[in-house]
């Protein structure tokens, strides 16, 4: 997908132990190499006691006409200081409500990595599927009028953090972000 359509892209991190990840910090590298002019709000960087500014962040989705959410998931959600940025900031009157148009029509995607491998979620091992995940985050922004274009999750991305790189991430972040690209596009 070439870049130029998708306008201005906002790209949202939270990981809360983002000092020894290995995928999350190579898809967050690989999407900054395939869409070089986006913005970053790195939430656990900027908000690590969760006093979240929520007119900075708004002032930035109101900027942006892409979003993408890049997190692991944390025991079956996002972690904590994101799903805190949307309760604070995706404010009754202003993201949705009778009054609330901020993020309408803003193209959205949710993309993930699990330390499971993606085969549990797909076929419903863990409790949870790949479904039920975008279900919940496609009910959740389509409540905020927003263009919600799917969730991406790339599995068996375990890390203990002992700084070593299996050779086929590489790979597995590659392919993640194309389609998290070709999701927007869809």
């Amino acid at each position: 997908m070439e870049t130029k359509t998708l306008g201005n892209v906002l790209l949202v991190t939270g990981h809360t132990y983002e000092q020894i990840s290995v995928a999350n910090k190579m898809i967050v590298e690989n999407i900054k190499k395939n869409i070089p002019e986006l913005k970053e709000t790195n939430l656990a960087q900027l908000y690590p006691n969760f006093a979240i500014d929520v007119k900075a962040e708004q002032e930035k989705l109101t900027w942006a006409d892409t979003v993408i959410i890049q997190v692991p998931i944390f025991w079956f959600s996002m972690p904590a200081i994101v799903m805190r940025w949307i309760e604070e900031v995706f404010q009754h009157g202003w993201a949705y409500g009778s009054e609330g148009k901020a993020l309408k029509g803003k193209r959205i995607i949710v993309g993930a990595t699990s330390g499971s491998p993606l085969e549990v979620y797909e076929s419903g091992a863990a409790g949870l599927t790949v479904e039920d995940f975008n279900k919940r985050f496609r009910t959740t922004f389509s409540y905020c009028n927003m263009n919600y274009k799917g969730f991406v999750l790339c599995g068996g991305c375990f890390n203990m953090g002992d700084g070593k790189v299996d050779p086929a991430m590489a790979g597995k972040a590659e392919q993640h972000v194309e389609k998290l690209l070709a999701g927007l596009n869809g």
